[in-house]
């Protein structure tokens, strides 16, 4: 198989995006079924698979319309198929094109929430997948929960959606790279983690309330969120901040904005429990990374989290902080033994969720177009 993948975005490329591609094309080039692999991106991505003899980047002057540029090296490169993870619609003479579809928010919630003008650009970007869904050969759903989507609500031929999930990288970075700064010194296991950008759609109003009710109670656990709001949601996360502090929480809530991988997996392992409140994923790569590390997870019951955690982190219903305040409650009470094995397991868990499968199952989804 000759393979071209081609990244069409409206601009550049998300972490978790360019992150994807850093993990996987590396193994889709070394795949048994690839002879050739092309991958196009723009170039304010180039930097990040530089290494990649694979990669070609377009021109900053066809950065508005790179659709001619990529022709010509299609041209050049004569793949038997292309590949769109950005849900995009491409045409390449009768080329078979598969897309990818690893965005939930604008198909699930596109304004709930949002400014006005992000919510618009979520309808339009709503609009953009659907037509890719519908106009290519082949469509790869990130999660069973997307699949079931796009079969369900958009009336795709089941035949048409395979599931492929991705990885999570295995490896535990050292502990003597150390806690992101302003959580030095501070007392293992006796806080909360919650991670993910900010915006409506992560749900964190949750866990913010769930904290102030326990709180209530007397039990006054300290909320440490990494993670930071893009252009279109700073109002929404300022407003966020404001009402923590409104709650009485402006001393216990530390906003560490965007932190390392490092400072991640630190996080996760040195949590009394870890918060997954979101309302609108495809493949939680946060969950993926939670496992990895041994955190233990409270999340809600919105799919797909079950599909990842399974039974190994304790649910809540979506809104229900008084839930979610005995979920946590609960966390912190476990004996120590419990919660070594609930780690545990965590790993273990992980384990199903690697790159090296990723890359396979994507290999036989692209080969589906070409039989």
């Amino acid at each position: 198989m000759r393979l071209a993948i081609v990244n069409l975005t409206a601009g550049g490329l998300s972490g978790g995006y360019r992150s994807y591609l850093r993990s996987l094309v590396p193994r889709l080039a070394t795949e048994p079924g690839v002879a050739s692999l092309r991958v196009l991106v723009p170039p304010t991505a180039a930097g990040d698979l530089r290494n990649e003899a694979t990669v070609q980047a377009w021109p900053e002057t066809d950065v508005r319309d790179p659709a001619g540029w990529i022709r010509r090296s299609l041209d050049e490169f004569v793949p038997d198929v292309v590949f769109v993870p950005t849900a995009r619609t491409f045409r390449y003479r009768s080329v078979p094109t598969v897309a990818m579809v690893r965005n939930m928010e604008p198909l699930l919630r596109p304004m709930r929430g949002n400014p006005l003008a992000e919510g618009l650009r979520n309808l339009a970007r709503r609009e953009v997948a659907r037509r890719a869904c519908r106009e290519s050969a082949h469509v790869i759903a990130v999660s069973g929960f997307v699949r079931d989507f796009l079969v369900g609500r958009w009336s795709l031929p089941a035949e048409r959606v395979s599931v492929v999930r991705h990885g999570v990288a295995q490896d535990i970075l050292p502990e003597s790279l150390g806690p992101p700064p302003g959580l030095e010194g501070v007392e293992p296991e006796s806080w909360l983690f919650a991670a993910g950008s900010l915006r409506p759609a992560r749900g964190l109003e949750d866990v913010l309330h769930a904290v102030s009710l326990l709180g209530k109670r007397g039990r006054r656990l300290p909320l440490v969120v990494a993670g930071e709001a893009d252009p279109a949601t700073r109002r929404f996360a300022e407003r966020v901040k404001r009402d923590a502090r409104a709650m009485g929480l402006g001393d216990r809530v530390h906003w560490l904005g965007r932190i390392s991988a490092q400072e991640m997996g630190w996080c996760f392992r040195h949590s009394g429990a870890f918060v997954m409140t979101s309302r609108a994923e495809a493949c939680p790569n946060t969950v993926l990374e939670a496992m990895v590390h041994g955190a233990l997870s409270i999340s809600t019951d919105q799919p797909p989290m079950p599909e990842f955690f399974a039974d190994t982190a304790n649910y809540y219903p979506g809104g229900d902080a008084t839930t979610l305040a005995a979920r946590i409650d609960a966390a912190f009470a476990m004996p120590p033994g419990d919660r070594a094995r609930a780690r545990m397991a965590a790993r273990e868990r992980a384990r199903a969720f690697t790159w090296e499968r990723t890359a396979a199952e994507t290999i036989a989804a692209l080969r589906r177009v070409l039989t």
